[in-house]
């Protein structure tokens, strides 16, 4: 019995990984998190961007979010998709980033079916000073069977 809760709960937890990325820049920088998935393979679908890790279902904090039909919704003078959404460049700036902004993000791409979400972790680290933003791929996309046509 322990040996299937283990296997189970590992297949659970490659199923509900996901692909993450380390994002630094200054205090009062602009700073975009990066996050796209392919229109041409998934259609226009739903989309969050949340503050904290990603969860299993939905953004936890959702702070900005897309539907179907590419309406966006939460935008602010803080948080902006300035990137091509009908393409699905769904990278999400914050202006003027403070000490409060930094920490987890998560952006969820809603794909029908169990578990089938793309989900991104991005971890924002903030420093005092002037310097250009920059991205680290911390993590690999996760391979669920669907994806493999």
């Amino acid at each position: 019995l322990s040996s299937f809760l283990v296997t189970a709960s590992s297949l659970f937890t490659a199923l509900t990984s996901s692909a993450g990325s380390l994002v630094q820049g200054r205090l009062g920088q602009n700073i975009t998190m990066p996050c796209q998935y392919s229109v041409e393979k998934h259609g226009t679908t739903s989309v969050c961007w949340g503050k904290g890790p990603c969860p299993v279902f939905r953004c936890s904090g959702e702070i900005v979010w897309i539907d179907e039909q590419q309406k966006i919704y939460g935008q602010s003078s803080k948080y902006h998709l300035l990137g091509n959404v009908s393409q699905g460049d769904i990278s999400l700036t914050i202006v003027n980033v403070k000490d409060e902004d930094a920490g987890a993000y998560c952006c969820r791409v809603e794909i029908p079916g169990l578990f089938n979400d793309l989900k991104t972790d991005v971890k924002l680290v903030l420093q005092k000073g002037e310097q250009n933003t920059s991205i680290l791929d911390i993590s690999a996309h996760f391979i669920c069977p669907m994806y493999l046509n």
